[in-house]
């Protein structure tokens, strides 16, 4: 493969995020239609289809895709709409067994708001994807917030443990601003049990 071609197509892509709603399968024209309806003031360049129900949004500027994925947790049709920022690696079975999470670390010191630390923190979750603009800028110190793409599981961590600069064992508690619903019949995520076609 010619490197040089290979790195100017995938910064081509930069700006675009992937999109899929956990549970569902919409038609293309309904879902596209959803996303012009939130998004479209912000510049969208480009919406395809992709494949096993993933759908790409292509924005302007990574500064405006970081936008969108800020925003938190959409829904469509009352199923959340799982968003992370495209890479080359992504894939729909990645997308569905690891989604990104918001997590807020509440009355974190200060001098733990570093990136690297932030970055080290949370990675005992998952991977480290991003932090808010609020937590970069520092504008708002109430708690830290950075999103983790993290396995999915019943019981995600609610405390993280790390050794601060003095050698001492700090206990961090972890808030998730929203988690995947697990029906108990199928064992299959975005739908409850009430909800499920195969009961």
């Amino acid at each position: 493969m010619d490197v040089e071609e290979v790195i100017s197509q995938s910064a081509n892509w930069s700006s675009a995020v992937i999109c899929m709603v956990l549970g569902a399968n919409p038609p293309m024209a309904m879902f596209e239609g959803f996303i012009k309806r939130v998004w479209g003031h912000l510049g969208i360049v480009q919406i395809a289809r992709m494949t096993m129900g993933l759908t790409m949004i292509k924005f302007n500027n990574e500064a405006t895709r970081d936008q969108v994925l800020e925003t938190g947790i959409l829904h469509f049709d009352r199923k959340p709409v799982i968003i992370r920022p495209w890479s080359p690696d992504l894939s729909a079975f990645r997308l569905i067994r690891s989604v990104p999470l918001w997590i807020r670390l509440q009355d974190l010191d200060l001098q733990y708001w570093g990136s690297k630390c932030l970055s080290s923190l949370v990675s005992t979750l998952g991977k480290p994807i991003m932090v808010d603009k609020f937590t970069r800028e520092r504008s708002r110190v109430q708690f830290a917030r950075v999103m983790v793409e993290m396995e999915v599981n019943d019981n995600p961590p609610r405390k993280i443990q790390f050794l601060n600069e003095h050698g001492q064992l700090v206990e961090q508690g972890v808030e998730y601003e929203w988690l995947p619903v697990k029906c108990k019949a199928c064992a299959g995520y975005g739908h409850s049990m009430a909800d499920c076609h195969k009961e």
